[in-house]
């Protein structure tokens, strides 16, 4: 590239630039300042194409926004030489692969936003070195594995968005750890075992939605002590799951329905059976009923012994 520049003797000269020489970096046709450049707002800018390596460069950055656009193909580890950044938001673009180690890198992140992508593999156990994080946000992506046990040290963290991922696992007590947690949304994964009762330490907690997923057992009492407006579905939401009654006094208007899960189980008679079935209970007709001597043996929803 080639610009034009004033000498020393008053005339203008051609001037053959380069990158290094320049501290100048071309991104998507558009010449920035390395030095001069802390913030890039590049969002919603109809951007195609891949995020050129070259980013990487521009490390006075401390915001960097390139959400909603076109753009496609993997984050660049380049990524993590912008280690100013407390913000970078990629969200809904069509990025895919994983998400770079090197964002552990950036230790003065705040706000990560990886919304609406197509990207794969773990979440990273890196994002837990990310220690001045207050905002996670990789919903709706097509994440898999479990959460990895290091994003529980996050004690910044208020907000927490792994939802419409593919995340298995459970939740573990550690969660009880980040007290200023306000937004927990895990909904729409494949997470299994109970909530912890540990839940009830994020007494700043103001949103909840840990619906659709695979979660069993009994509610704990301890999630009353959340600050959540139960009776908003924007607030509360475990619509979905496995979860058993009794409910806690605070959610048991609130809970809805829960995914009826069915088993095989002994009756003393086949009379008994029989009354079941035709109260509603039962998973099939009276003629869905083994018989062994006197053992009577069928299916039955257990959801539906909350009514009884």
């Amino acid at each position: 590239d080639w610009h034009i520049k004033l000498g020393d003797d008053g005339k203008l000269h051609p001037v053959k630039s380069y990158m290094n020489q320049s501290n100048e970096v071309t991104l998507w046709g558009k010449v920035y300042s390395v030095e001069d450049n802390t913030d890039l707002f590049l969002n919603g800018a109809g951007l195609i194409g891949e995020i050129p390596p070259e980013i990487g460069e521009l490390t006075n950055l401390t915001r960097l926004d390139l959400s909603c656009n076109e753009l496609t193909g993997e984050i660049p580890p380049e990524i993590g030489e912008l280690t100013n950044l407390t913000k970078l938001n990629l969200s809904e673009n069509h990025l895919k692969g994983k998400i770079p180690s090197e964002i552990g890198e950036l230790s003065n992140l705040k706000t990560l936003k990886l919304i609406s992508n197509e990207l794969t593999g773990e979440v990273l156990p890196e994002i837990g070195e990310l220690s001045n994080l207050k905002i996670l946000d990789l919903s709706n992506n097509e994440l898999t594995g479990s959460i990895p046990q290091e994003i529980w040290n996050l004690k910044y963290l208020e907000v927490l968005r792994l939802s419409k991922n593919q995340l298995i696992g459970e939740i573990p007590p550690e969660i009880g750890n980040i007290p200023n947690l306000r937004l927990l949304e895990l909904c729409h994964n494949e997470l299994t075992g109970s909530i912890p009762q540990e839940i009830g330490n994020l007494t700043n907690m103001e949103y909840l939605r840990l619906n659709d997923n695979h979660l069993s057992g009994e509610i704990p009492s301890e999630i009353c002590n959340l600050s959540v407006e139960w009776e908003e579905t924007s607030s509360f939401n475990i619509l979905n799951n496995q979860l058993c009654p009794p409910y806690p006094s605070c959610i048991e208007n609130y809970v809805g329905q829960q995914k009826e899960v069915g088993v095989y189980i002994y009756f003393d008679s086949r009379q008994t059976w029989n009354a079941l079935v035709d109260n509603g209970y039962g998973g099939g007709n009276k003629g869905d009923v083994f018989v062994n001597e006197d053992e009577f043996q069928g299916y039955i929803n257990i959801g539906s012994f909350q009514d009884l």
